[in-house]
């Protein structure tokens, strides 16, 4: 491995689905960090958690995460974290869904 790892966490638009949709605004969706510990058997120097919250509805992926090069080898679990939408108080009566993804890709 030359490059490294680090994890990333990006989240859809909330959208009611309709033809037209009702949409909630970018940025509504917000992730706090996640706490990360190793596993009993792994000695290799922890991943890096960036700080947060992340906003990860913004149409852009973010790195929650990251090990360099010959670093973050081994198990680790990465906590639940809390999530947190906001919901504008004009914001249309509808049933919104949004898909949260989290990736782990080879990078700084």
């Amino acid at each position: 491995m030359t490059a490294g790892w680090k994890v990333n966490a990006s989240a859809s638009r909330f959208s009611d689905g309709a033809q037209t949709p009702k949409q909630l605004p970018l940025g509504s969706l917000k992730m706090t960090a996640p706490t990360v510990t190793p596993d009993a058997n792994t000695t290799s120097i922890s991943p890096v958690v960036t700080a947060g919250p992340y906003t990860i509805d913004s149409g852009t992926p973010v790195k929650i995460a990251s090990a360099l090069v010959a670093t973050g080898m081994g198990k680790y679990n990465f906590s639940a974290t809390n999530l947190t939408v906001t919901i504008p108080g004009s914001q249309a009566p509808a049933t919104y869904t949004s898909t949260v993804t989290l990736s782990i890709e080879t990078g700084p």
